[in-house]
Formats: structure tokens, C-alpha cells, sequence
């Protein structure tokens, strides 16, 4: 490598460093994040925000879920398949109005498949531990164990919470576009509490 493009390499990489400008929070957790984040920040990042998804639906009742997705997004369980944010709602809504339920969505083996500018696909593993009542409940079989494929773009966001200095338009949010849960194991019998038929 000459001279000049390591000095250029450098730069680069200093570049991304002193640019990253990545928040965590708002009602849906939204990421902020710069243009030019590394592919293992973006991995970071996007799986944080897989993360604290399933968080708000275990330790919450899932009503801000739709907040971690576009306004025209696809949620597909199995084979049923939801649109835009007042049907992803319904989705978690009607998972609440079934009553307490205790869950846990442990995510793991998140790997980027595609990555462009504003554009990621991603696949991860989902190991659900699941039953209606409250807790401590009687069980320690995984309900279901599936693969979880993810594309998230990055768009135009609202302020930042603890951002003033980022005005509307400007904060750049990732956000899941299309979510497809397709099932590996199923423990026969059991209820899920979304429908996916």
C-alpha cells in the first residue's frame, strides 16, 4: 500500500469514527446512526435494535412494537402475514387481550446476508420460552426455535430524544421494513399468541 492511501485509509476510518453519531431511544428504541458506520457497528446496532424489540414485547405488551417498524412494514408469522402499523398493532393488541402471558424471545446468531447505504437484510435465530399466566411458570422447553429474517432501512426520523442539536428530517433511524418469522422447531400442541395461519 503507498504512502497516500494508507493516509487516505486512516482518514477513512477516522472518518466513520468521529461520525458516529448513533442515539438509542424514542418510544420504539429507533437507532440514529450516521452514513458511514463500519459493517460490524451496523451489526451492533441492528441487533441492539432486535434486542430491545423483543424487550418491549416481553417486559411491555408489545403496543409500542409497531414503533420498530416503517409505517407500511410486513410482519409474517409462518404463513399470515400483517401490514402497516395499525395491523402490527392489532397483532400485539390482541396477543394482550388474551390475558398475562409470561415470554422470553432470546435472539442469537445475528448475521448480515445484504448490506447497502440505507438498506440491510439480516437473518437471526429466535428461541421462544412461552406460556399464558404470570410468572414463575412451570416450564423449560422452548415453545418454538426460528429463523427470523430482518430488512431494515434507515430513514428519515423525528427529533431525537436527548438529541436538541439533531432537527427533524435530519435524524436517520433504522428501522424494520419486512419481518419474516419462519419456524424450525414447534413444540406440538401449543398455542402460539399471534396468529400464523
Amino acid at each position: 500500500m503507498t504512502p497516500d492511501a494508507r493516509t487516505a485509509a486512516a482518514q477513512a476510518t477516522d472518518d466513520t469514527r468521529t461520525t458516529d453519531t448513533r442515539t438509542v431511544g424514542g418510544p420504539a428504541h429507533a437507532l440514529s446512526l450516521s452514513p458511514a458506520l463500519s459493517p460490524s457497528l451496523i451489526q451492533t446496532e441492528l441487533s441492539m435494535l432486535v434486542t430491545a424489540l423483543w424487550f418491549e414485547i416481553d417486559h411491555g405488551d408489545g403496543s409500542a412494537a409497531s414503533g420498530f417498524f416503517t409505517a407500511d412494514a410486513e410482519l409474517t408469522f409462518s404463513r399470515r402475514t400483517f401490514r402497516g402499523a395499525d395491523e402490527i398493532n392489532g397483532v400485539y393488541g390482541a396477543r394482550a387481550a388474551r390475558g398475562p402471558r409470561v415470554s422470553r424471545h432470546l435472539m442469537s446468531n445475528f448475521h448480515v446476508l445484504r448490506h447497502e447505504t440505507d438498506s440491510v437484510e439480516a437473518v437471526s435465530a429466535l428461541v421462544l420460552y412461552a406460556q399464558d399466566g404470570t410468572p414463575p411458570v412451570p416450564t423449560t422447553v422452548p415453545v418454538l426455535v426460528a429463523d427470523v429474517f430482518d430488512r431494515f432501512v434507515r430513514a428519515d426520523g423525528p427529533d431525537v430524544p436527548d438529541r436538541p442539536d439533531v432537527p427533524d428530517g435530519e435524524a436517520r433511524r433504522w428501522l424494520i421494513a419486512s419481518r419474516r418469522i419462519e419456524n424450525r422447531f414447534l413444540l406440538p400442541g401449543d398455542v402460539l399468541a399471534v396468529p400464523t395461519e
